[in-house]
Order: structure tokens, then sequence, then C-alpha cells
């Protein structure tokens, strides 16, 4: 019965490694968790949109036309998704603790980019800490500093 969990949550990951797209699973993983703090108070402005495109360009150094089609990708995924473990376990896998501060972070710039933190958003990066094993300190620590940036 594991198993066959394990396989589902793995499911679309693997999709994604074994066919002809250019991205690798944790490209995929970061960019599904960006989009979903970034839709989850149901308006994913052109601010969002740009601040998510420097992000991914920053966090893996792909092209720009690459980046909207890891976005489109990313937006599929997320729709077809039943939930955040199959995403947040391959950057456990991938990420040591330093790397999932700095993705951690990179979730509280998007979710200041439009200068309003909504409280969906915020729960969505703390949900993400928890599946991430990040402590509750460097939470609130990032989320000062991205709101203090922001300004």
């Amino acid at each position: 019965m594991f198993k066959t969990l394990k396989a589902l949550f793995e499911d679309q990951l693997t999709k994604v490694e074994s066919s002809d797209s250019p991205f690798t699973g944790l490209e995929l993983a970061c960019a599904v968790l960006l989009i979903e703090v970034a839709m989850a108070d149901n308006n994913f402005c052109d601010v969002e949109r740009t601040s998510l495109k420097h992000i991914l360009a920053f966090q893996f150094h792909i092209t720009p036309s690459l980046i909207e089609e890891l976005i489109e990708t990313a937006q599929q995924a997320y729709q077809d998704s039943i939930d955040h473990f199959q995403f947040t376990h391959h950057l456990n896998k991938h990420y040591d603790y330093p790397a999932r501060l700095e993705f951690i972070a990179a979730l509280w710039t998007l979710a200041y980019a439009d200068n309003e933190l909504d409280v969906l958003e915020e729960h969505r990066i703390r949900r993400f800490c928890d599946l991430l094993f990040v402590d509750h300190s460097d939470f609130i620590r990032l989320k000062i500093q991205a709101r203090d940036a922001a300004k």
C-alpha cells in the first residue's frame, strides 16, 4: 500500500524527468511551489509573474523562453497535483537546509512582490516550511527580511 502511495506522489515528477522535457524534477518542484504561493490569493498579477521569472532565472540559470515553458509546465502540474508532498519531498531529497532556506526566502520574495501579503500566501509558505522541516524561527526571520526588502 505504501509503495502505491509513494508512486502516486512521485508520478508527476517522474513524468517530467522521463519525458523529453528540458526541466529536471527539481526545477519543476520549485516552480510548482512558487506558483502555488503566487496563486494562493487567486490573483497571479503581472508583478508576481515578473518576480517569478526573476526567481526562476536566478535559481536555475535558464533562458527567458525556457522560463515561460517551465511556468506553463508547472501550472499544469499544479492543477494536476493532489498535494504538496511530491514536490516538497523532491526538495528535501536534493536540497540541504541552507538551500531550503534560500528557497523559502524566494517564496517570501514572491509573496511580497505585489506589496501585499495575503493570509493565504502566508499559510502556504508556513505549510511548505513544515514539509521542508524549516524551523519556525527561520520562517519568521525570512518573512521579516522579505517584508523589509519589499518596502
